[in-house]
């Protein structure tokens, strides 16, 4: 996917792309951290664990 993510990841910093395309700020001026859901963040920031403690089986 072309998103704005993509500068960091074509400079070697890794990257996790989560989309809500339902979220209607997204990509606009009222995109503010007051929008943000603690409980939508947690459950990112919980599948994210879960999947990087993943990667440290390998």
């Amino acid at each position: 996917m072309i998103d704005d993510h993509l500068p960091f990841a074509r400079r070697g910093i890794p990257t996790v792309d989560i989309i809500d395309f339902d979220y209607p700020y997204w990509h606009t001026v009222e995109d503010t951290a007051d929008k943000a859901s603690p409980e939508s963040l947690e459950r990112v920031g919980r599948t994210l664990e879960t999947w990087l403690e993943g990667m440290g089986e390998r």
